[in-house]
């Protein structure tokens, strides 16, 4: 829309938000998310999920750090 010639304020108008929010995304130069900070996710298939939940459910008090080191996580 910008690309087009189209003022922040008409933008907002026609997406019905914040002109703020507008401003801010047409500065960043993209929609895309921001890289976050902190530890990458590592258990992310729904196979690994399913063995940690039944490990879980036998022995709830289990260490975490022990189980990652079985798992190879």
């Amino acid at each position: 829309m910008r690309r087009r010639g189209m003022a922040p304020s008409e933008i907002c108008r026609r997406l019905k938000v914040n002109k703020r929010r507008v401003c801010r995304t047409l500065k960043r130069g993209t929609t895309d998310d921001l890289p976050r900070t902190g530890r990458p996710v590592t258990v992310t298939t729904a196979r690994m999920k399913k063995i940690v939940k039944k490990r879980l459910e036998r022995n709830p008090f289990r260490s975490m750090r022990k189980m990652a080191t079985e798992l190879g996580v």
